[in-house]
């Protein structure tokens, strides 16, 4: 199967033809159209919409992408091969955000438009890798295409977090490129002065013709209003800055802003995920057991110290020495870590943390291992070895409460579905 994304624009001719040569090469090829209405030119919203299609498509799926404002010029003309996908565009950065990813550079035919490469190089690149070729036959390997990714934000030193307005849909809903994971209670504001300050579930949670805040089916903040067109009525568009305001009126929000002002952009190892979710998954695990804020506090600040540049000093000033005791206690020594070996090292850590300290390490291991589907499976068996190496060091403690006993047989379960 062979899914376009253009920024030709609707019933393009340009379009049409790209799939003739597609059929001229491979009759077979099932062709699906996922949007030629990209806004002329603009990377960023075509990434997006690529972004947000690209992983509900069967295996196997090659996504031919031509947003090329740079046809013709020194940028390279790309085939890459990522996790169970192939996608075939311009290297300008719109296929920028893959991960772990095998590429080769296309070659440039002789009698190719030096204005349309979409349908004399990309086209006929796609249609050849759903006929079977191999992405080495195709052109030369190249190791390194140019990273861009339309999610990451900035933060400025006056603790908002900011994005853009990444596109506006046929409905005047105005999509930001703020992942909803970054939101825990604040203002949202634009750069034309449009405020909003409450998060709700759906549009029937307003009145008609009203406007309302929430995390959309993409993930991200959008603002929208209920029946109506939001970039029109508020004076909303594409490429406006959008930021939160953090309101930090509970230790809960105070701890959580800081872990997302410290791990800012940092995203898991094997997924698409901002880090910023793994945090949220394990304080939501840990706040399920108990109403205990201090350690709700912590466990969203687990790794803040091993993944960022915060320090232990920072953290117990901002959080009071019992946070900081535990945040050390779950800060691993890397150096310490190579000399014993995972295993070994992970054994006698557990076996001597706290107990408030081993409710968050269960917590954090839990959701590690449930979020290993895009793992390796070498990595997956080291994991799974080490975890069960965890669970038998810690299943003799006798300082174990009912939460901790719970969480082992969480954890037991969870690594016997993978094994």
């Amino acid at each position: 199967m062979i899914a376009i994304i253009t920024d030709f624009g609707r019933d393009s001719l340009y379009v049409g033809q790209m799939k003739g040569v597609i059929k001229q090469i491979s009759r077979a090829s099932e062709i699906v159209d996922i949007s030629s209405s990209v806004p002329p030119f603009d990377i960023a919203a075509g990434q997006f919409v690529l972004f947000t299609s690209f992983r509900h498509f069967p295996k196997g799926t090659i996504f031919l992408v031509v947003v090329d404002p740079g046809v013709g010029s020194e940028r390279k003309a790309i085939a890459v091969h990522s996790g169970d996908y192939y996608f075939v565009g311009p290297d300008n950065g719109i296929l920028g955000f893959l991960r772990d990813f095998r590429a080769v550079q296309l070659e440039i035919p002789p009698y190719s438009s030096h204005t349309f490469h979409g349908r004399d190089v990309f086209a006929p690149a796609a249609a050849k890798l759903d006929m079977g070729v191999p992405l080495w036959r195709l052109g030369r390997g190249v190791s390194e295409i140019l990273r861009y990714d339309f999610r990451d934000l900035s933060f400025p030193e006056d603790g908002r977090i900011c994005g853009r307005v990444i596109y506006v849909d046929d409905f005047g809903n105005v999509i930001s490129s703020i992942d909803g994971g970054f939101y825990m209670g604040g203002a949202v504001e634009w750069e034309n002065g449009t405020v909003i300050d409450t998060l709700v579930r759906t549009f029937s949670d307003v009145e008609r013709g009203q406007p309302l805040l929430y995390v959309d089916s993409f993930g991200f903040l959008e603002i929208a209003v209920r029946e109506g067109n939001a970039s029109r009525i508020l004076g909303l568009d594409r490429g406006m800055e959008v930021c939160i305001r953090p309101v930090e009126d509970t230790m809960e929000r105070r701890a959580f802003y800081f872990a997302v002002r410290s791990h800012r952009n940092q995203k898991r190892k094997f997924s698409y995920d901002f880090y910023v979710h793994h945090l949220r998954r394990v304080a939501g695990m840990v706040k399920g057991l108990t109403d205990d804020e201090e350690l709700i506090a912590a466990a969203y600040l687990h790794d803040v110290v091993e993944d960022t540049p915060i320090t232990m000093d920072e953290v117990c000033r901002a959080f009071g020495p019992r946070i900081c005791r535990i945040v050390e206690e779950l800060t691993d020594d890397k150096g310490m870590r190579k000399e014993m070996g995972r295993v070994e090292y992970v054994k006698q850590k557990v076996s001597r943390m706290s107990p408030d300290a081993l409710l968050i390490k269960l917590a954090d291991r839990i959701d590690n291992v449930k979020d290993m589907a895009d793992a390796p499976e070498s990595f997956i068996r080291k994991y799974i070895e080490e975890t069960e190496a965890m669970v038998e060091s810690v299943k003799s403690r006798e300082d174990l409460s009912g939460i901790h006993r719970y969480l082992l047989e969480k954890l037991a379960c969870s690594i016997s579905t993978k094994s």
